[in-house]
């Protein structure tokens, strides 16, 4: 980029892509309180669980919403 910026000359936006995702089967009786998913591992009252899935894996070529940010243009680039 040859001019450099600032917030009196950009702004940002943010592309939303589709998101990707993951189906689990589970056990009819867990509750989804007790469920937590972080990082692909799903867990069941605090114990990781070997249960099926299935990933789904979205192409980013589409976006679901294109937003004006409320940020500060510093806090992500670098400018002068």
């Amino acid at each position: 980029m040859t001019n450099k910026m600032n917030s009196k000359t950009h702004k940002v936006i943010t592309a939303v892509y589709v998101a990707s995702y993951t189906h689990f089967a589970v056990p009819i009786d867990w509750d989804v309180e007790d469920i937590d998913v972080s990082d692909g591992t799903l867990t069941y009252k605090g114990v990781e669980q070997d249960v099926e899935s299935h990933d789904y894996d979205e192409d980013r070529g589409q976006t679901t919403a294109l937003n004006e940010d409320v940020v500060d243009l510093e806090e992500y680039f670098d400018c002068e």
